[in-house]
């Protein structure tokens, strides 16, 4: 259409239709690349209006949300390009059609693939290093917190805090954390996913 939208925009546009699996089926036989296809408008993939109809389907409507998820197969096994509008697209799926996709080979395959590239790979060592470092931290400062209270209890005119040294690590952790927070609050409200976070 002037939007450029495909016919398999259309046809998952309506997932919940009965007959739209067969529809879907049938383009994607005809030309497997149309799964790529952005639209004109918002740049939209055939995946973002499914999406759209699945977030109005109520639990009760067992048979809808059976279309739609087989419509969802049949755009996954097509093989779409991971794209950041794919998997903006994939996180803006309702709960029930997301816990569908991330079992597909498709998705696992684009995920692994992500996820072990450099940046999200040293981004998770990343964490497992704060983490590790909160903790240790943490614990130390609680103990040395406690022994200097009992030992204030026994001696009121001792009075020593615990250590700047000890508590540095805690504040660098949560100012790591908390940018990296907001860079992901940015990032899917950049995306229309805001949302999702």
């Amino acid at each position: 259409d002037r939007n450029g939208r495909t016919p398999l925009h259309f046809a998952l546009g309506n997932a919940d239709r009965a007959a739209s699996p067969s529809v879907v089926k049938l383009l994607l036989h005809q030309n497997p690349d149309v799964v790529n296809i952005t639209d004109k408008d918002k740049a939209d993939l055939p995946l973002h209006l499914l999406a759209t109809r699945a977030n109005t389907l109520r639990d009760t409507q067992c048979a809808e949300r059976e279309n739609a998820t087989k419509c969802l197969d049949l755009y996954l096994d097509a093989k779409p390009y991971p794209t950041a509008a794919f998997l903006a697209a994939l996180q803006s799926l309702p709960e029930w059609l997301r816990d569908r996709a991330v079992v597909t080979s498709t998705v696992k395959n684009i995920l692994n693939e992500k996820l072990s590239e450099p940046f999200p790979a040293f981004r998770r060592l990343f964490d497992i290093y704060w983490h590790i470092t909160i903790i240790v931290f943490y614990v130390i400062c609680v103990q040395k917190s406690i022994d200097q209270r009992l030992e204030f209890e026994k001696d009121p005119t001792r009075s020593e805090r615990v250590p700047t040294k000890w508590l540095i690590p805690l504040y660098l952790g949560a100012i790591s954390f908390t940018v990296w927070e907001l860079v992901q609050i940015l990032s899917l409200k950049s995306l229309g996913l805001f949302n999702t976070w």
